[in-house]
């Protein structure tokens, strides 16, 4: 999390508000010229640390920003926003698995700081349902319908625009929602899509006898997107 978006930050003064300052103005080179001299006069700053994090992330350099976000949480690993800028620099550099667990923690701090990052590591991480074609990646399933017409959907949202995938396990799959138009179809393996459903929904398609499931997916355009 860029503490650029933290206002009324008592913290934030002189050199350093300016590099802040220059950050949200998007002056990145400017920023991080100030940021390294702050750095190199106090490098016990998890604050500096951070926001040095933030500007290399922004100028691509993921290596970087990995190393900055390592140094923040050594400093005071009880402040969710190292992990969160670990895990948006991990997976900048494509490091999938180890992002989620990044931030794993992050959330595991602020719902219980007091737990090791150790146990975080241990648990099972559910990989998302990612597709080529289009591009998108799939998580939080949710139930639909009932035992004669029965679905799991997610929806994933960017750029003012929301895609749901409806996956068919049983009866035959609606039209589209209202609002909504169906941009493409086909079929998920069975063992593939249980992969990616959380233990408590990855029995339910277990029930079923086919090995693949057919899906569908459904666009709809925020005002924003439009």
């Amino acid at each position: 999390m860029s503490i650029v978006s933290q206002t009324c930050n008592t913290r934030l003064f002189g050199r350093h508000k300016e590099a802040l300052d220059l950050l949200s103005a998007g002056r990145l080179k400017d920023a991080l010229l100030i940021l390294l001299e702050l750095a190199d006069a106090d490098s016990t700053n998890h604050f500096v640390c951070l926001d040095l994090g933030e500007v290399v992330l922004r100028l691509g350099m993921a290596d970087q920003a990995i190393v900055a976000a390592r140094r923040a949480i050594e400093l005071d690993s009880a402040d969710s926003d190292g992990f969160v800028l670990l895990a948006r620099a991990l997976e900048a550099k494509g490091e999938i698995r180890d992002a989620l667990v990044a931030m794993a923690r992050a959330v595991d701090i602020l719902r219980d700081p007091y737990r090791s990052a150790e146990d975080v590591a241990k648990e099972k991480l559910v990989a998302p349902l990612v597709l080529s074609n289009p591009p998108l990646a799939f998580c939080d399933f949710e139930i639909l319908g009932n035992a004669t017409n029965l679905a799991l959907a997610s929806t994933s949202s960017a750029a003012g625009v929301s895609t749901t995938i409806r996956v068919l396990l049983s009866g035959a799959l609606p039209e589209p929602p209202a609002g909504q138009e169906e941009i493409g179809k086909g079929e998920l393996d069975k063992t593939r899509f249980c992969a990616c459903l959380p233990e408590k929904l990855a029995s339910i398609p277990g029930l079923f006898p086919q090995e693949s499931f057919a899906y569908s997916l459904y666009r709809k355009m925020s005002a924003e997107g439009k």
